[in-house]
């Protein structure tokens, strides 16, 4: 079997078929580059998980947070000492994590529909210490 010919296919481990490498969503931190499962596999996985009563609710309230865009935050990470503003607080906290933040029990610490209101305690908290973007007056 040539090397060519090992790249082009890789086993799934949920249903245990060798298949393309097309057929495997990319990732970057996997050895190969790819993940472990196909995309048959995972779709069929976020149907059962979306159908199951409890995580309705759950991920109700998770659309309602990641795609409620009138509404800013004012959000503080706790061992970072981070305060920021944000429309969109679970992107942005992912964005934190990849970036090398702790992001374990983050506050909200203010919300509304007027980012100017935002914009001007986040300035308040960073002129009494807290760290931020926008330290260095780019206020808009």
């Amino acid at each position: 079997m040539e090397l060519k010919e090992i790249l082009e296919k890789k086993n799934c481990k949920k249903c245990l078929i060798e298949k393309d490498i097309e057929l495997f969503s990319k990732r970057k931190d996997a050895l190969d580059g790819y993940r472990n499962e196909c995309k048959e596999c995972i779709a069929i996985h976020n149907k059962n998980y979306r159908e199951v009563p409890k995580n309705v609710e759950k991920e109700k309230l998770r659309n309602k947070i990641r795609w409620s865009g009138r509404i800013h935050n004012v959000y503080l990470l706790v061992k970072e000492n981070y305060v920021g503003t944000t429309k969109n607080i679970l992107t942005r906290m992912s964005h934190h994590r990849s970036s090398g933040k702790d992001t374990t029990n983050y506050r909200i610490l203010y919300s509304s529909q007027n980012r100017k209101d935002c914009l001007e305690l986040e300035q308040l908290l960073h002129e009494i210490g807290y760290k931020g973007r926008h330290k260095n007056n780019m206020y808009k």
